[in-house]
């Protein structure tokens, strides 16, 4: 399975570089390289379960790379464009502060793993709850960001019918 897992974060990941990152718009930019992290985490996914089933914290990596590292990048890959279409809204959510929250969320992510790698569980608990932290804020930063517009779109009476 894991080599299935990196086979296919591979290709994803390949398939998928050279779109987007080298855009002029900074939303597509945000967007693209939060879904290449997102391929990344699979990829490091599949190589955990290749290389750690002995480590005793296995478990704990194997699960966070996949769901916080893959799934979480790939929902702030996509939120900022899906979410407003979810609620009949046009255009995005995204505004530059979203870039300082994907940044921290990666960081604080890779320094878990590194830390559980490492076995080093104060640093671990840290990150943990770094990581926690952030992604409650970026949720309510797209929040925030879906508000305002709801707002700018009633006064210029801009929402869809």
């Amino acid at each position: 399975m894991g080599y299935a897992i990196v086979g296919i974060g591979t290709w994803f990941l390949v398939s998928d570089l050279h779109e987007g990152v080298l855009s002029n718009s900074s939303e597509n930019r945000f967007c693209k390289l939060a879904i290449l992290l997102g391929y990344t985490w699979l990829i490091g996914h599949g190589i955990w379960l290749l290389i750690g089933s002995s480590h005793p914290y296995f478990y704990d990596v194997l699960l966070h790379t996949f769901f916080l590292g893959f799934a979480f990048s790939m929902i702030w890959g996509h939120a900022p464009k899906l979410l407003p279409l979810f609620l009949n809204l046009r255009g995005t959510v995204f505004y530059d502060k979203l870039w300082w929250g994907i940044m921290v969320f990666e960081f604080s992510l890779a320094s878990r793993m590194v830390a559980s790698i490492l076995e080093i569980p104060p640093l671990r608990k840290v990150f943990v709850v770094i990581n926690g932290l952030v992604i409650l804020l970026m949720f309510i930063m797209l929040l925030v960001g879906l508000v305002a517009k709801v707002r700018r779109m009633k006064e210029t009476n801009y929402l869809i019918k």
